[in-house]
């Protein structure tokens, strides 16, 4: 996938997320859908503004986009020219969610935003020998020079011990995007000036921490006993686990439910085997409009999602999981994002917060939804305002990561009688998974819950051992791509091959003996989608093609090995090489993620 770093002119930065930010995500997505006739088109009407010679070398509608930025013809303020080349090829299609990108860009660019924005620069010092004077007229003078500023418009705020021999130096800036994106490009990039004042991190307002120093370490051992480097933020230990699991509630089979508990205690047991230290916290949803059967009292629990917030006690989370409790029919609309709502609020660490997710901890949230009969995504449209796939992308910005273990419940029918909208479901889930660098996994054996979810875990923590390195790698390649541009699906593979000829190895669940491969096309289309309405257009268009194609090629009808369909054998390979897709959900880890910066 060729994604650039950044409008022309502009120098690479460092936000919230490094390489997928809202516009070149909504990029990304208009290119997957861009055929090769279209393609054609699209580049014999740029004839008049792009050279021949240059038009030749566009084989991708990534490419050809790349091109237009760099002659000025496209941006993220400028989609006036695109729009019209669209429509003249006939996707009005296409047209149409440009003008809704449009529409909430103008709607985010509405909202007040602060006159100056707050900057932390972090030092490490013995506290006797950090003079604070000195150091903040240094600082100040640097800064001026650096990002050409006037010294009345940069202000001193206070100067924090944040943690032992830990000192943040906190400066108000203009809210000015060419100046903050200086500030950030100098810090990715270790500019002198930092460097001679000293300073060890920059954080700008509340994005992720920069540091002045590279990342490849273990996680556990980037950890000290010390009880004060345990509240430093973005130092996973993979000693220390925090689980999410999210479970969907509507049903009305006691059986089913049953045989869903048992298994999420054993569960718990395998867990507890294990030398971590293991937190559980607990999320049931149900439908819309329909009041649970069941009220235990418990002062979070409404008329969709129940949480029960973090424990570590064994006990207490079998009673949690026994407390499960089927909430009735189906309704016309899924709670699953009141759920991942929940699973949001439980995943913004506060420190000294004991309900909430701990920022050293490696954080997993397990997904279990069951299959439903109804092929449209609307059903997870939520009432309350809550969007799936917006809350997945606060997971993933939050370091955690999401693995889907859906509960198959319909029977299996042969390949000419399925419904293509069942499948597009799968990949739906598939998509959110995979945007927080997790996995989807379809089962219809209820003996294997347990089990692929101990293996899944296995499988995060391996993976976050790595991330350091995974982290370093991918930088390194962003900061020498020239002008900024970088082939995402160069960069999966860059990272893989560094990965291997580093001899690094993770732990990867496989099924019959084979690990996971690539993800679909269609699931990674969900996963670049902004928000729910807009996964419900890429559900529509899918829909219809897949359905073209059943018209045009059909198949004969073929019985169901019910016994191939229950046989399926669940393993854990340790020790495994990085694989295309263990690379792939790696890399989506590196580019979303808010918290990716270890201070120490």
């Amino acid at each position: 996938m060729f994604v650039p770093l950044m409008a022309h002119g502009n120098p690479p930065v460092v936000g919230q997320r490094v390489v997928l930010n809202r516009f070149l995500s909504f990029q990304e997505r208009l290119s997957q859908e861009i055929q090769n006739d279209q393609l054609e088109g699209l580049k014999s009407l740029l004839q008049d503004q792009i050279p021949a010679g240059i038009l030749e070398q566009c084989c991708t509608a990534r490419r050809l986009f790349n091109r237009m930025k760099q002659q000025g013809l496209l941006g993220e303020d400028n989609l006036g020219f695109l729009e019209q080349l669209l429509a003249e090829v006939g996707r009005a299609d296409l047209v149409e969610r440009i003008r809704d990108f449009q529409s909430q860009s103008s709607m985010d660019v509405d909202c007040d935003s602060p006159a100056g924005e707050m900057v932390h620069f972090s030092f490490a010092v013995q506290r006797k020998d950090f003079n604070i004077e000195a150091t903040k007229t240094t600082l100040l003078a640097s800064m001026c020079a650096a990002l050409h500023a006037n010294p009345e418009e940069l202000c001193f705020v206070q100067c924090q011990e944040v943690a032992v021999n830990w000192f943040d130096l906190t400066f108000e800036i203009p809210n000015r995007k060419e100046l903050l994106d200086v500030l950030r490009c100098d810090a990715i990039k270790k500019a002198p000036w930092l460097s001679v004042c000293a300073v060890k991190a920059v954080r700008i307002g509340k994005e992720a921490q920069i540091i002045m120093q590279p990342l490849t370490r273990s996680l556990s051992a980037s950890v000290e006993a010390d009880s004060d480097t345990q509240d430093t933020p973005c130092c996973h230990n993979d000693k220390k686990l925090d689980v999410i699991v999210v479970v969907d509630c509507a049903m009305s089979n006691p059986v089913v439910m049953r045989h869903l508990k048992m298994q999420l205690k054993y569960m718990v047991d395998a867990i507890f085997r294990k030398d971590l230290h293991f937190r559980m916290a607990l999320v049931s949803y149900q439908n819309h409009q329909l009041p649970p059967r069941v009220r235990t009292g418990h002062p979070y629990i409404n008329s969709t999602a129940f949480l029960q917030t973090f424990t570590d006690d064994k006990e207490e989370m079998k009673n949690y999981i026994q407390s499960l409790r089927c909430f009735g029919k189906k309704g016309p609309r899924r709670g699953l994002a009141d759920g991942l709502a929940l699973a949001v609020h439980l995943s913004k660490g506060v420190d000294g917060d004991i309900s909430k997710c701990r920022k050293e901890a490696v954080k997993v949230c397990i997904l279990l939804p069951f299959e439903d009969q109804r092929g449209t995504l609307d059903i997870f449209k939520c009432t309350h305002g809550h969007d799936v796939t917006n809350l997945c992308t606060q997971l993933a910005a939050n370091s955690v990561t999401l693995y889907t273990v859906m509960l198959k419940t319909l029977q299996p029918v042969s390949a000419h009688l399925q419904n293509p909208a069942h499948q597009l479901m799968a990949e739906f889930f598939s998509g959110i998974s995979l945007m927080t660098g997790g996995q989807f996994i379809y089962t219809c054996n209820f003996k294997l819950i347990s089990q692929i979810i101990v293996y899944t875990i296995e499988e995060d923590i391996s993976m976050e051992r790595l991330f350091g390195t995974a982290h370093d790698i991918v930088i390194e390649k962003l900061n020498k791509s020239e002008n900024g541009d970088v082939d995402l699906e160069e960069l999966r593979q860059i990272l893989e091959d560094a990965l291997n000829q580093r001899f690094c190895r993770v732990n990867l669940i496989t099924f019959n003996g084979s690990t996971a491969g690539p993800s679909s096309k269609p699931a990674k289309k969900f996963s670049l989608d902004d928000g729910i309405e807009s996964a419900c257009k890429t559900f529509r268009c899918e829909l219809e093609r897949m359905r073209q194609c059943m018209a045009n090629t059909p198949e004969t009808p073929q019985d169901v090995d019910m016994e191939e369909t229950a046989s399926l054998q669940v393993s854990l390979s340790t020790d495994h090489e990085i694989t295309n897709e263990a690379s792939d959900r790696m890399l989506q880890r590196v580019v979303r993620r808010r918290e990716r910066y270890w201070p120490r």
